[in-house]
């Protein structure tokens, strides 16, 4: 071979919106080929023929496999990554350290659903290279010789990100500068957040990473799950997503104030989203929250000092620092002690002390409190207060110092806490506000046992299609109930019970099928005519993927700056045929309005639609490579024979079964014409 090749085949999420899972094969000049896989989702909520032989496709790879690349955290990004292990897969996990995190939890949590083994986390080897301390977004990192990765932040959800791979076709000497070379460069989008003001519906994460514009060849693997979705109607009002969506949310609390609250969600993302508005319109008082009759803190027996600098075992650091300079001011030169009793102290240094107690740590009487009904959401809250506010030291120019991976800048201004700086004081006070918005560990208690009294609460559970998880079992002591709100908060796949409140909240149903349908539960069927609960749809507020109109200006370069920018060649995955064919022609419609501008680069855009296990050749501009005996990856085995270990090759060739050592794979035409020539079959055709 003359050039190095780079090929892609897309095992998964083709005309579907799951089950991601795309093979990278990387062979260089005189070389061995070398697969890397990008995600390994698995399929959820639809229905396909198809899915076990995906499945088995995906897993004949896991021995072959150097290296897995995760996008995310998501199931339908890292669902097969227990299969892919059991299959024989020993590369390398890369990953950011939070989809790490995230993704111990995330399948932990599904093998205990599905009454599986857990997953022996110790014996995967991860690669992070967010942990690197020399890691900066997207700056390349060697995985061989002229073979580079990078990181691009997508937005979609904590740790989301893009990859980019980037190599030479070209075999340079080796004492050439890299600057030197011809790269060619290939991104995959996983998935992607919407991040402008008018679309975005949060302010947890700060804008993702676009393709750099340039002269280079690019390919791009961009996701499609809502490219046929139109862009959503220009802010003539001044109003950002979020701004609307509190407002709704306002409204919701002031009307119901006296009912109870029901609202599943994704456990990841979803509900961290939601319990941060919550804490948004308590720290605003945009909804009355408290009553004026406060509890006051009284000094119990024996109490130490403890008490007031840790809650709940969660300490605050702006309160600490108030205690320590009051400590400081009854015993100078002495070491705050927090076994300290408070029936030793000097009166008026028990007065303060309290009176901190009553500024941080009140608890209102009446106090419209969420309640988070999910082991799985609190387990993920964790993880999102120790990455949220990570930060990393950029060298960029006219970008220096350290900057948070992740933080929205829109955080900062929503909360009051100026622009993004590298004091302790804003630090902390992020991290304040994270605790306060996600840990609500003193709200719990026993739900079943006390929900008839505990009114004016909300509640928030997983999952969001409401078909499994906790959720299930607290449906049934809201739906019945005239008092009660089911809030909704995102999509709901068709024929989930999520699919059929929604369809309920918009009077879609006649009174027949409200009749006959029902919301299938563990404690026994509901009726939708049972249903008196009021069920509201906020999913249109909330949404963690990008819009048509986001995806098109992703990979549409029409910058008057750079009129002969390259145009990229895409392939669309992870949508439903009609989504990517909607974008597909966006796509082309926006290429077309720049190719009438003047100065523009007349090569228009190449948009693929790929097919499921094909491989495209990105040395042939993305072409379909022609079918190929060995284009599916062979399981493969090892004979061991005195001192000599033999690794076969086991391959289905039409009407015959055929091992045969490796080193010969490319002989298996040969070889399976060969014995078909020389073997008789039986009546009952079976394979020899």
């Amino acid at each position: 071979m003359s050039e190095n090749r780079v090929r892609l085949q897309f095992l998964g999420a083709i005309g579907t919106v799951t089950g991601s899972c795309t093979l990278l094969e990387y062979t260089p000049i005189d070389g061995e080929k070398t697969y890397y896989m990008i995600d390994i989702g698995e399929y959820q909520g639809e229905h396909l023929s198809s899915i076990s032989e995906n499945k088995r496709r995906v897993l004949s790879w896991a021995k072959r496999v150097r290296g897995l690349f995760l996008t995310h955290a998501h199931l339908d990004h890292i669902g097969l990554l227990p299969d892919f292990i059991k299959a024989g897969f020993m590369g390398t996990v890369y990953c950011t350290k939070a989809t790490r995190d995230l993704t111990k939890i995330m399948l932990t949590d599904a093998a205990k659903i599905k009454e599986e083994s857990p997953v022996d986390f110790e014996k995967i080897r991860f690669c992070i290279p967010d942990e690197r301390e020399d890691f900066e977004f997207r700056h390349p990192i060697s995985l061989t010789h002229d073979f580079f990765f990078s990181v691009w932040r997508s937005s979609h959800i904590l740790g989301s990100c893009a990859w980019r791979f980037h190599w030479t076709k070209k075999d340079y000497p080796e004492n050439t500068a890299l600057k030197d070379k011809e790269w060619l460069y290939i991104y995959f989008s996983g998935d992607i957040g919407p991040v402008d003001k008018n679309s975005s519906p949060n302010i947890m994460f700060r804008g993702r990473h676009a393709p750099y514009h340039g002269k280079e060849k690019r390919f791009i693997i961009l996701e499609s799950t809502y490219g046929g979705r139109p862009p959503r109607e220009k802010n003539t009002d001044g109003k950002t997503v979020f701004d609307k969506r509190i407002e709704k949310l306002v409204e919701i609390l002031n009307k119901y104030r006296d009912y109870s609250i029901l609202v599943p969600a994704f456990a990841l993302n979803r509900s961290q989203e939601l319990l941060l508005d919550l804490y948004y319109i308590q720290f605003t008082q945009k909804v009355p929250l408290y009553s004026k009759d406060i509890k006051v803190r009284r000094v119990e027996k024996n109490e130490t000092l403890k008490k007031s600098l840790k809650r709940d075992n969660q300490e605050n650091p702006e309160k600490r620092k108030v205690l320590e300079e009051i400590w400081q001011k009854y015993k100078p030169n002495e070491t705050l002690d927090e076994n300290f009793l408070y029936k030793d102290m000097p009166d008026a240094m028990q007065e303060e002390i309290l009176a901190v107690d009553n500024k941080y740590d009140q608890r209102p009487k009446d106090f419209l409190l969420p309640v988070i009904e999910s082991p799985l959401i609190e387990k993920i809250n964790t993880v999102y207060l120790e990455n949220l506010a990570a930060r990393f030291k950029s060298t960029e120019k006219n970008d220096s110092g350290y900057k948070y991976k992740y933080l929205a800048k829109d955080f900062l201004a929503t909360f009051g806490l100026g622009k993004e700086n590298s004091s302790t004081e804003q630090i902390c006070a992020v991290e304040n506000i994270l605790q306060k918005a996600l840990f609500l560990k003193e709200s719990r208690y026993s739900f079943e046992k006390d929900f008839i009294k505990r009114k004016n609460c909300i509640f928030i559970s997983a999952s969001g299609m409401c078909d499994e998880g906790k959720i299930v079992t607290l449906l049934p002591l809201f739906l019945k109930d005239e008092k009660a709100v089911i809030l909704l908060t995102g999509y709901q796949a068709q024929g989930t019970n999520g699919f059929h409140l929604r369809k309920l909240s918009r009077d879609e149903y006649t009174d027949d099928e409200k009749f006959n349908k029902k919301i299938t539960l563990p404690t026994g069927d509901i009726r939708l005519w049972d249903i008196k609960c009021t069920i509201i749809d906020l999913s249109v507020f909330y949404s963690g993927h990008a819009d048509q109109e986001q995806l098109v200006d992703y990979v549409v370069w029409d910058d008057p700056k750079h009129p002969e920018s390259i145009q990229p060649v895409v392939f669309l995955n992870h949508g439903t045929d009609e989504a990517r064919m909607g974008l597909k022609q966006a796509i082309e419609e926006k290429d077309r309005q720049r190719l009438a501008k003047p100065g523009s680069n007349p090569n228009p855009i190449t948009v693929f639609l790929p097919e499921i296990n094909i491989w495209y050749n990105l040395n042939r501009d993305g072409e379909a490579d022609p079918a190929e005996p060995e284009e599916t990856a062979p399981d493969l085995i090892e004979f061991v024979s005195s001192d000599t270990v033999i690794t076969l090759s086991f391959r289905d060739c039409e009407d015959l079964c055929v091992s045969v050592p490796v080193k010969y794979e490319h002989k298996l035409p040969e070889i399976s014409r060969f014995f078909r020539e020389q073997i008789i079959f039986s009546d009952d055709n079976k394979k020899a």
